[in-house]
């Protein structure tokens, strides 16, 4: 009965994420605890019928019995499956071999779950319709998946090498998108990992017509039947255009970004798929005063958010006058991740005197600025004025070196806020619990102060 909520809570098309309003996140959790329960009393199971075989017929006939009869081989198996899935599933294993977990997961997931049916269907348990039952809520599922593919449309991927191990993927489909923040989607790239899908947030989308200057430079690095030549589409033919940042780790997403980075241009293009919508984000719309934090890739996240905002600020639709969104990286090359989005957000001009602020943090500086006492000299004189072009263009987009003070932001919004007020995090686990704490500290100090997390999480 437990393997209904099991089956559930892990699909992507879990029904009770929109009713609920509750992140897959949180159902993946409940869906490992659940799971860890399944295995105790599938143990407890097994433990308890060698007990009291042991007791009735002793080891050697109770052995024999065990390796004889398949009813008992059937749960064995299923067993030993389940009891190899708590082994290889502790979080240090699944994040730092993601896709090797995933198929390995996979597979003994459903070695326990035949194991489980034959076990049932060997001596006609009254317990095979709802094992049958099981499997056909994870066939449907599964439909439903390659539905959401099709529906999208989408069969190419351009990929772009940005700077410190980062890649921009831009997807066009032709399916409609929804006007909501905090999506992710999952991409198909065969390419690069074979049948395996992986979750990336989509940090911006674009419902314009296909723009041919975006992709006036996309080349490939090879002719073989996963890459093609990129021709611009015709402008008339309006599509929705994705984008995701995805840094640069292990398996998949290094090999991507090395990909991308061999190409002469920075870019290539894949065939790939895209499922999805998923995800759900709260509702910022009805706050006066809007708070982000974000570290790394976490920007992708901010993004929509920030869009979603500037949007319904114009368009008359949210009570938010205030957004500030402060963005916290390692080096300096990793601001132009975002930066086209980012000055494009700046550039909007807010209706009702609403307010954007982006403030960018730089926590390592691989150099310091030179420093030249006279510019009598010609080639010191060079770098003077370059070095003080460079000091205005920061000061213009307001970037900072040195690690983020959270306590005094958050200080300094509070008593800058307008009305209620939600502060976000999206990043890294330290800086989400920086943010968590200095938040606390404002809550009960007078008015609405609230706090949302995205941490996307396996």
């Amino acid at each position: 009965m437990n393997m209904l909520a099991l089956f559930i809570f892990a699909a992507r098309n879990n029904p009770f994420i929109q009713l609920l309003g509750i992140p897959f996140d949180t159902f993946n959790l409940f869906h490992r605890w659940i799971g860890r329960i399944i295995i105790i009393e599938s143990v407890a199971h097994v433990f308890i019928w060698g007990t009291n075989n042991y007791d009735a017929l002793g080891l050697k006939a109770m052995t024999a019995h065990l390796i004889t009869d398949t009813f008992l081989i059937y749960g064995l198996v299923a067993t030993c499956a389940m009891v190899g899935l708590l082994i290889h599933s502790p979080s240090a294993i699944r994040h730092a071999f993601y896709e090797s977990f995933l198929a390995i997961h996979q597979f003994l997931a459903l070695v326990a779950f035949v194991g489980i049916l034959l076990h049932c269907t060997n001596q006609s348990l009254p317990q095979k319709p709802f094992v049958i039952a099981l499997g056909v809520i994870w066939v449907i599922e599964r439909c439903l998946r390659v539905l959401r593919i099709l529906y999208l449309r989408s069969n190419t991927v351009q990929v772009e090498a940005l700077e410190d191990g980062a890649c921009r993927l831009t997807f066009q489909i032709k399916g409609s998108w929804p006007n909501q923040p905090g999506r992710h989607i999952y991409t198909y790239i065969p390419s690069i990992s074979a049948w395996m899908s992986h979750p990336f947030s989509v940090a911006w989308v674009d419902r314009n017509p296909w723009n041919p200057v975006l992709n006036k430079e996309s080349q490939t690095i090879s002719t073989n039947s996963s890459e093609t030549d990129f021709q611009p589409m015709p402008t008339e033919q309006k599509q929705t255009a994705i984008s995701c940042i995805v840094a640069s780790r292990t398996g998949m997403t290094k090999r991507l970004y090395d990909k991308a980075k061999k190409s002469p241009t920075k870019m290539i293009t894949l065939r790939a798929w895209v499922e999805g919508p998923y995800g759900t984000a709260e509702n910022m719309r009805s706050y006066g005063t809007v708070l982000l934090f974000s570290g790394g890739a976490g920007i992708t996240f901010q993004l929509s958010q920030v869009k979603d905002l500037i949007d319904s600020i114009n368009a008359g639709t949210a009570a938010t006058k205030r957004v500030a969104l402060y963005w916290s990286v390692r080096n300096k090359g990793s601001l132009s991740w975002a930066k086209r989005w980012l000055d494009e957000m700046r550039a909007q001009e807010l209706r009702g005197g609403a307010e954007l602020k982006i403030v960018q943090y730089v926590t390592r500086r691989s150099c310091e600025v030179p420093s030249t006492p006279s510019l009598q000299d010609t080639e010191a004189g060079k770098k003077e004025e370059q070095t003080i072009n460079v000091r205005e263009r920061e000061k213009e987009a307001d970037i900072r070196y040195g690690r983020m003070d959270v306590t005094k932001v958050i200080e300094e919004e509070f008593e800058n806020r307008i009305s209620s007020m939600n502060v976000s995090v999206c990043g890294p686990g330290g800086l989400a619990d920086d943010v968590r704490t200095a938040t606390r500290e404002f809550m009960g100090r007078g008015g609405v102060v609230d706090f949302e997390e995205e941490c996307f999480t396996w």
